[in-house]
């Protein structure tokens, strides 16, 4: 029997990062080496991440006590420096929450993004110019959950993230085939959902 997911007794909240140079530019970046220095938030970006996260603790979304974790891009650290200022809490980076793998398409037009989510929907698992499988993502995704689980078995978290990595979150807490992801989980720029399991959401 595979453990639901995500874990049953934790809540967990998506924040996907604010609008970054990378969009405006209309670029691919996704690897450590680049994407921890450079492509930060836009003004427009942190006014997004902003007023998403101020919403969200007005309309009792977020409730006063949770916990912030944070992929190690420069764009989604700055945009939960953005939460923690806002919600009055600490920071945490996980690598597990990076970006996905974009391989010989890094630093490529976003154009290209197309060429890989259609390659998804005919088959999650591929790995075609070395970008990393929906699969993986699950995987590395689901060991973060399991583990924030076990620490605050009751917690909530906040975790803030990128697109494709909120995706495949999303579509595998519905039980939707990761095939889907694109049209079950796609996120804006600075928009938080709640990951809600649905029927069959197993891992």
């Amino acid at each position: 029997m595979t453990p639901p997911f995500p874990p049953s007794g934790s809540r967990f909240f998506l924040l996907r990062h604010g609008q970054s140079e990378a969009n405006v530019q209309r670029l691919i970046v996704s690897g450590l080496e680049a994407a921890t220095k450079s492509y930060g938030l836009t003004a427009t970006g942190k006014d997004q991440v902003r007023r998403s996260v101020i919403e969200a603790r007005q309309s009792g979304i977020l409730p006063t006590k949770l916990h912030l974790v944070s992929s190690p891009l420069l764009r989604a650290r700055e945009s939960a420096s953005i939460a923690s200022d806002v919600l009055g809490i600490t920071l945490r980076i996980d690598p597990r929450l990076r970006e996905r793998g974009f391989g010989t398409l890094e630093l490529t037009s976003d154009e290209n993004y197309e060429r890989v989510w259609t390659a998804d929907r005919e088959d999650p698992a591929h790995v075609k110019w070395g970008v990393e499988s929906t699969s993986s993502i699950l995987s590395r995704v689901s060991e973060l959950f399991a583990d924030l689980a076990r620490t605050e078995p009751n917690g909530t978290f906040l975790l803030c993230t990128h697109g494709d990595v909120a995706s495949v979150t999303l579509c595998a807490a519905q039980g939707v085939a990761l095939s889907r992801h694109r049209d079950v989980g796609s996120l804006d720029n600075g928009e938080i959902r709640g990951v809600t399991a649905g029927s069959g959401a197993t891992i």
